[in-house]
């Protein structure tokens, strides 16, 4: 830099440091006195945003990490970037479910589409006695509010299919509105062609050569997922059936004229799965790594997680339990039909849950929004560094400099204080590499504490 610009930088760098502070100490009081979990996902974001963008300006500048002073508490944003670890997703219930006065009865099978184009999504429930329930979105894309619609006003009040019906929406023949297929109890899966509009519905089954699954009966009580699971731009099918395996359908015809032909063997990438009973398959990018995993209902109290190893052309689906299942210490009923939607209008796909008790029970993705940032420290006030950011591998290290051979407590805590895991671990004098799993946390953010209690970090997983 030229030497008559030396006291703007110096000015410069003067006022990021202070701007930097404010925000780091108004995120330690938060996290000290437990209204840093209050905080929604945006002002969570946009704290550690402003962290970020200042520390990137001040290396811009040429400010090194050793200068600045952080005090006790050191604050990391460390995003999960490898495979393996699902979403995080917290129940919602009351008026925070958009859903909560929904109960079809027995048995519910929630899809959701904008079926009118109007920027929101409504939602078709299907139920015990072969109707489908139709509720329209009046509210917002950001602030849903159902309200039903039944005789004309349903476009598919007609269609009663007998028992156990399950719809799927998909534009099926490429013309820009929803077609729908709908799953019953005897084992087909009818096949309804929309020949109205995308703003106004008109649904009319389709017979042999008209119907892309027309001749194909899985047995009993077919539960059709509509996806393009090898990235072909046309629409594969996936049935979850009675006695709990998935069969895959592969597209071989066209977007417009589409042709399904069972994949059997290593062709079909859930063979030899079986849940038990009544599988209920829907899909999503759950790990963020741009192919689509699955979640699994069955007929008693599991959602199942298949995470998807391969690619999102040649999809490997691996079951996922304990803490990478994001739901795996939920309660549930039986009968259990998942619908992915992303509700809030946020970027995330959040999770509806139907049931044998005729409800909608919603999980709110929680997941933060935030990109990885590496923020400084000052191992003169903390003896820990911890690395790499963002987290590979499921594990992050920390470089611990000890005065005197001891031992050390690491304790992991969510947002909220609870507890999640400790470790007691020896040190020797002088510097250490300590090694933190992290493969048992699902994204989120999380506090980590290192010896005394002041010494607590902020990770955002």
């Amino acid at each position: 830099m030229h030497p008559q610009n030396q006291p703007y930088r110096s000015h410069r760098q003067s006022l990021l440091v202070e701007k930097w502070r404010k925000v780091h100490t108004r995120i330690q009081r938060k996290l000290k006195n437990g209204t840093f979990q209050f905080l929604s996902r945006n002002e969570k974001y946009q704290l550690l945003k402003r962290l970020r963008r200042y520390y990137s300006q001040l290396q811009k500048l040429g400010f090194t990490t050793k200068k600045l002073i952080v005090g006790s508490t050191l604050v990391f944003s460390l995003l999960h970037t490898s495979t393996g670890f699902a979403q995080s997703f917290e129940e919602r219930a009351g008026a925070d479910n958009p859903l909560e006065l929904v109960n079809v009865g027995e048995f519910s099978a929630p899809d959701f589409v904008d079926i009118d184009n109007d920027g929101d999504y409504d939602v078709f429930v299907g139920e015990k006695y072969g109707m489908i329930r139709y509720y329209e979105n009046i509210g917002t894309p950001e602030n849903p509010l159902f309200e039903e619609r039944t005789d004309l006003e349903n476009p598919l009040d007609f269609a009663d299919i007998g028992s156990w019906s399950v719809p799927e929406f998909a534009d099926m023949d490429n013309d820009g509105d929803f077609d729908v297929f709908i799953g019953e109890l005897i084992g087909t899966v009818p096949y309804f062609e929309n020949i109205g509009t995308n703003t106004d519905p008109m649904f009319v089954e389709q017979m042999g050569p008209s119907d892309p699954f027309d001749g194909v009966n899985v047995g009993f009580s077919p539960n059709a997922a509509v996806v393009d699971i090898d990235n072909d731009s046309d629409l594969d099918i996936f049935i979850g059936e009675a006695y709990g395996g998935i069969l895959y359908y592969r597209n071989t015809g066209t977007i417009t004229d589409p042709v399904f032909l069972a994949q059997t063997g290593s062709s079909n990438p859930f063979e030899g799965v079986d849940i038990g009973w009544l599988a209920t398959p829907d899909f999503a990018d759950l790990d963020n790594d741009g192919d689509l995993d699955a979640l699994v209902g069955e007929n008693y109290t599991t959602l199942f997680y298949f995470q998807n190893t391969g690619t999102n052309t040649s999809p490997i689906f691996e079951e996922q339990t304990g803490m990478a299942n994001p739901f795996y210490d939920t309660p549930f009923g039986e009968n259990l039909n998942p619908a992915f939607v992303d509700i809030d209008n946020d970027g995330d796909s959040d999770v509806f849950v139907g049931d044998s008790y005729g409800m909608l029970r919603f999980f709110e993705n929680t997941t933060p929004l935030v990109s990885a940032i590496e923020i400084p420290e000052n191992p003169n006030n903390h003896p820990g560094d911890l690395f790499p950011n963002p987290i590979v591998a499921g594990e992050v290290f920390i470089e611990y400099a000890a005065p005197n051979l001891a031992t050390i407590s690491i304790s992991i805590y969510d947002i909220t204080g609870r507890l999640l895991s400790q470790q007691k671990l020896d040190v020797i004098p002088g510097e250490n590499l300590l090694r933190l799993d992290c493969s048992m946390l699902s994204s989120g953010s999380y506090v980590v504490e290192i010896g005394e209690e002041e010494h607590r970090s902020l990770v955002v997983k």
